[in-house]
């Protein structure tokens, strides 16, 4: 994330210097995402088939050489910058389906909610990071200003990798350190809807042994050869997932694109005041993710539905984000913490669909979440190419007027993700699954 937002904060200066309209500027923002959407589906196979370790790793190191050869590619031509975002998309578009892939063979039923909710709080911590140590290089002069976002950045993905490839397993099966007694409650628990299904004491067979990384690694392989393609299309769970997910994500990439721009253009923030302003929204994300993870799993965990509790989290995220982000447009420009209090408040809201949207594919069928994680954030995806693309022609001027078109855009989409979500959405695993 960090990677994926630090232009966000940089294209302000990169549009001085190269002389980017608006418009332009929404199509260099909008071309990460283009290379983002093709790689969705394809990376839940090939974590499905090879394990989420190496497909989620060597998608982060892609996105890290792409991140560092960006300061060259902007000077010599916006051609060839955008060829480079657009791989940058392609690499990093592996990584969360991969993660999901990682989540279906790690995460205990009852428990999902807050470990997906804890590592997507992690991914907006790196905007929280991003966006005001950006703001930071862009106005000083270390290795020409707005370059060094890139090559900081870079370099920190590089080395995160190794770390990543030293610690990381793509199933509790391959550790090896694991206890006995976490490896079988983890084997007991991640394929099952609820607590009722594993008894207390309940003996079974502990997967531990020399052969335990075939055996997980064959499982996969059999899994990826069994897609019920046409049962997946038509389940109404599934729409709804791709509904809700289109919905939380044109509201997500609205602001992570243009918000830098709206501070510094609208409310007239500088742009070193504008990163650090521009990250209590995403503070206020990680929050979310984690208070809202841990509060589903333990309504879980008291008998509340799976079903009733990602609709209620999912109708919460939607229509609280889009009721806040569109009155954000009503705010009078003199009232500057007004308007900063109000997008930080929607993305609260925002941030309890990681207990919801983005988690109930392991609901569904946890060996086909990476699948279906991949399908659904193929289809999120098309708003990170459109709103900005939108946006840069909606916000020629930067008026209030024009921002409060952007942000009706995005409660009215919301407002339509609400309602099929909270009709359609089941936390029950599927026939199919």
């Amino acid at each position: 994330y960090a990677m994926r937002s630090n232009l966000s904060v940089a294209a302000v200066d990169m549009a001085d210097e190269l002389h980017w309209s608006s418009s332009l500027k929404g199509l260099v923002l909008a071309s990460f995402f283009i290379g983002y959407v093709f790689t969705q589906v394809i990376g839940g196979h090939l974590a499905a088939k090879h394990g989420g370790k190496y497909v989620f790793g060597l998608g982060i190191l892609a996105t890290a050489f792409g991140t560092l050869v960006t300061p060259i590619a902007a000077r010599t031509s916006v051609g060839l910058l955008i060829a480079v975002r657009f791989l940058e998309g392609l690499g990093e578009g592996v990584t969360y389906p991969a993660g999901h892939a990682i989540f279906s063979r790690w995460a205990p039923s009852l428990e999902r909610s807050l470990l997906v909710g804890i590592a997507f709080s992690g991914g907006y911590l790196g905007t929280v990071l991003s966006l005001p140590v950006s703001g930071v290089l862009c106005d000083s002069s270390f290795l020409g200003g707005w370059p060094s976002v890139f090559y900081v950045f870079g370099l920190l993905a590089v080395l995160w990798f190794f770390v990543w490839m030293w610690r990381a397993w793509s199933t509790p099966e391959e550790h090896p350190s694991i206890s006995a007694a976490e490896l079988r409650y983890i084997q007991a628990t991640r394929g099952h809807d609820d607590s009722s299904d594993v008894q207390a004491g309940e003996s079974l067979p502990l997967i531990g042994d020399s052969g335990a990384a075939d055996r997980a690694k064959s499982e996969s392989k059999h899994a990826n050869t069994s897609i019920p393609w046409r049962s997946i299309l038509h389940s109404k769970p599934v729409i709804a997932i791709f509904v809700g997910h289109f919905a939380n994500n044109w509201g997500f990439y609205t602001l992570l694109t243009w918000m830098p721009s709206y501070f510094d253009k609208v409310l007239h923030f500088d742009i070193k005041h504008a990163g650090f302003v521009s990250v209590l929204p995403y503070v206020a994300l990680s929050l979310s993710c984690y208070l809202s993870g841990f509060l589903i799993d333990a309504a879980r965990a008291r008998g509340t539905t799976t079903t009733r509790a990602r609709r209620v989290a999912q109708t919460w995220a939607l229509l609280g984000s889009g009721a806040l982000i569109f009155g954000t447009g009503f705010i009078p420009l003199s009232d500057r913490t007004g308007a900063v209090v109000m997008l930080t408040a929607g993305s609260f809201c925002m941030g309890t669909s990681s207990a919801a949207v983005m988690v109930n594919h392991l609901d569904l069928s946890p060996r086909l979440a990476a699948v279906l994680l991949g399908l659904s954030n193929t289809i999120a995806t098309v708003p990170g190419i459109v709103s900005p693309l939108i946006t840069g022609v909606i916000v020629h001027d930067n008026t209030v007027a024009e921002w409060r078109i952007v942000f009706g855009i995005t409660g009215a989409l919301n407002l339509v993700g609400a309602v099929v979500y909270g009709s359609w959405a089941s936390g029950e695993r599927q026939a199919w699954g």
